[in-house]
């Protein structure tokens, strides 16, 4: 089912050749990874029967981090630190040894922390991942009588992925990646659920839309198959999560926009008929239908943002944005980020349209949402002050010795006691009007009797 790949981490080089010791730790993850997944997947160990049952809880990690990189493409830096806050938080106390859930989403939430260190030099995301799965193995309450404290798995794939160089590192994630796919398929089955779901992010990552895949119409046909399996089962997270798989990977495997668009209105119209009436309200805590609805409202909006028929663009472009915005802003504060990016595109669509007043009112809307985000004690304004001064600084080297003034914005500034900074005395005569001269009113003073 998978392409043939060949696992090596050398790039075949003319002159001398190529020194194996530079990928000792991409070795001894790979073997790692096949040891820990056998043992632990034995039929003989005492291991409970759902592996996986924890999937869904991890899943809300790598949500965290993609709600940090919609925060950074805002500029709001201060606001994703506080995200990626909650995520370790979040990443110490579900962290568990025997829950293989969390080797499955491993290499995604790593190739999102890269993603997050690409927009963000400074954050050093992933090799504070890395130290952090050290610590908890080496020091936590997660000791595990199998293994020393040193030769753990998860602590020895955390320790190679911090010597690995920043040029092999997006491959070695890939080829890891596709370790651990290849592991599961060989003792789970090509249609197992976690397989199929591991295969759809795999190519999205690495291989979106690989001409060279040869199996795009067996994936689709397992992944309805698992639609009619949830459908039977009626586990509403079960079904908008197989309708979730299959829309993704339909555009993002396959390519097909409109295969995508047609579980996407599945999903819209499942989620109206969900309400009865009654408007959705979601909860705090990011769910499967959430993510749904917000890849299916990406995917319509996609679609009909390039057609030229007005009328039919208006009413499927804008109504699942308003629709999903709605819902979005009575929920928390990851909902509230999606909401934010959807206000974006929605105020990006009416900007094209020609609609000002539409466009500067979603304008507003998006602002208004990015202030509802955890961490509403950072102001966006005073952190684009700072930066702004930061690049300042490192352009003017004799800048550094100045006084440096307060980088606070006025609301900010009164909030803290201040006192109202004094306005700065102007002439109020007309814009670009010269003052009068002395001798204008010497004569006013003379014949007015001054």
């Amino acid at each position: 089912m998978l392409p043939a790949e060949e696992l090596i981490f050398y790039r075949a080089q003319i002159g001398p050749p190529f020194s194996p010791h530079e990928y000792k730790p991409q070795e001894e993850m790979l073997f790692k990874i096949d040891h820990y997944l056998d043992k632990a997947m034995d039929p003989k160990s005492r291991r409970p029967a759902d592996l996986f049952q924890q999937i869904e809880a991890w899943d809300t990690l790598v949500d965290l981090c993609e709600g940090a990189s919609l925060l950074l493409d805002r500029r709001g830096h201060g606001k994703a630190q506080v995200s990626m806050d909650q995520f370790f938080d979040r990443f110490e106390s579900m962290f568990h040894l025997d829950d293989l859930s969390f080797v499955v989403t491993l290499w995604q939430i790593c190739v999102r922390l890269r993603g997050i260190e690409h927009r963000w030099p400074d954050s050093k995301m992933p090799h504070k991942f890395f130290v952090k799965i050290q610590e908890l193995v080496r020091h936590g309450r997660h000791a595990t009588e199998h293994y020393d404290t040193d030769q753990h798995p998860l602590f020895v794939i955390a320790s190679s992925l911090c010597k690995v160089k920043d040029a092999d590192f997006k491959d070695t994630l890939r080829i890891c990646f596709f370790k651990t796919i290849k592991t599961l398929m060989a003792i789970l089955g090509p249609g197992h659920s976690v397989v199929l779901r591991l295969l759809c992010i795999y190519y999205a990552q690495f291989h979106w839309t690989d001409k060279a895949y040869p199996h795009k119409n067996e994936l689709m046909t397992m992944l309805k198959n698992k639609i009619n399996i949830a459908l039977q089962s009626d586990n509403e997270d079960e079904i908008f999560s197989s309708y979730h798989h299959a829309a993704y990977a339909a555009y993002h495997v396959c390519g097909s926009l409109e295969q995508g668009c047609d579980y996407a209105r599945e999903i819209l119209l499942r989620v109206s008929k969900r309400e009865h009436g009654i408007p959705l309200r979601f909860n705090a805590t990011w769910t499967p239908i959430a993510r749904a609805l917000f890849l299916a409202v990406k995917l319509l909006h996609s679609k009909y943002r390039v057609r030229q028929q007005e009328e039919e663009t208006t009413h499927y472009t804008t109504y699942p944005l308003e629709y999903a915005i709605t819902r979005f802003e009575t929920g928390g504060s990851e909902h509230h980020i999606r909401a934010c990016t959807l206000s974006a595109s929605l105020a990006k669509y009416y900007t094209r349209q020609g609609w000002t007043e539409s466009a500067a009112r979603e304008q507003d809307r998006t602002k208004r949402l990015l202030g509802r985000v955890a961490g509403q004690q950072i102001c966006l304004l005073c952190e684009e002050r700072k930066r702004s001064w930061a690049e300042f600084l490192e352009k003017n080297v004799r800048a550094r010795a100045w006084k440096q003034p307060h980088l606070k914005c006025a609301r900010c500034y009164m909030e803290e006691g201040h006192p109202a900074l004094r306005r700065k005395k102007r002439y109020r005569g007309l814009k670009g009007a010269r003052p009068r001269p002395a001798s204008m009113e010497m004569r006013r003073d003379t014949i007015y009797g001054g």
